[in-house]
């Protein structure tokens, strides 16, 4: 097989990068006129994208990613407009204790702290409510859980995300329209495929990853 084959690297790798830079392009769509408040929705749409049609190599970006948008919109939305009220109150409860001239806190530490803890939820929830049904406060407690078991792989993502909005905003703009989905693919690789598994049952496996679980080889050969 050779490079530029039609079943080649070549071909292979370019159909992902033009799915994740469209996946990209409807998250940031979809923020904007949403005033920000449809990422949560917009980002569980993409992840799911991104497990079914990379990693699965079922279906269509787009397809894949309007049929998890209209599936999960409401519960990720709420997930996304309450961990938004968390960090903007307690950020603002900061900005007061700093305006005033006020020392550090206790009141300083709680609030820092929920920020981090709000940050590490959103690391796990977002993903697996793009493949799981779950209630919104089962997401919320199982996310915590997970986020603090697998402390390493939640420094990992965070470290990502930071690295791409710092990118975006010291840099150049155009980070953002690149790399979101790209932070993406590497988190569906960690979250999903490296942890979540650890906490499905065999069919909740069978069923979310048919090709890359169990054909051509199963899950106890991995």
């Amino acid at each position: 097989m050779r490079f530029f084959d039609q079943d080649g690297g070549f071909v292979k790798y370019g159909s992902i990068i033009f799915d994740l830079i469209q996946l990209n392009f409807f998250v940031l769509l979809i923020s904007i006129f949403t005033f920000g408040l449809g990422f949560g929705a917009a980002a569980t749409a993409m992840m799911y994208s991104i497990d079914r049609t990379i990693f699965e190599e079922n279906g269509y970006a787009l397809k894949n990613f309007w049929k998890s948008f209209k599936l999960n919109w409401k519960q990720a939305s709420i997930l996304w407009a309450g961990a938004l009220l968390v960090i903007l109150t307690s950020r603002l409860g900061m900005d007061i204790v700093l305006q005033i001239g006020g020392p550090m806190s206790f009141l300083t530490i709680v609030q820092t702290a929920l920020i981090i803890e709000t940050i590490f939820i959103l690391i796990y929830a977002i993903p697996m409510l793009a493949l799981v049904d779950f209630k919104l406060l089962d997401l919320i407690k199982n996310a915590f859980v997970i986020a603090h078991k697998h402390f390493l792989t939640t420094l990992i993502c965070l470290g990502l995300t930071g690295l791409v909005i710092f990118m975006s905003v010291e840099l150049h703009g155009v980070f953002l329209l690149f790399l979101t989905s790209g932070v993406g693919l590497v988190v569906n690789q960690l979250v999903v495929r490296k942890v979540m598994l650890n906490y499905l049952t065999e069919e909740q496996k069978r069923g979310l990853f048919p090709n890359t679980l169990y054909a051509p080889k199963s899950y106890e050969e991995l």
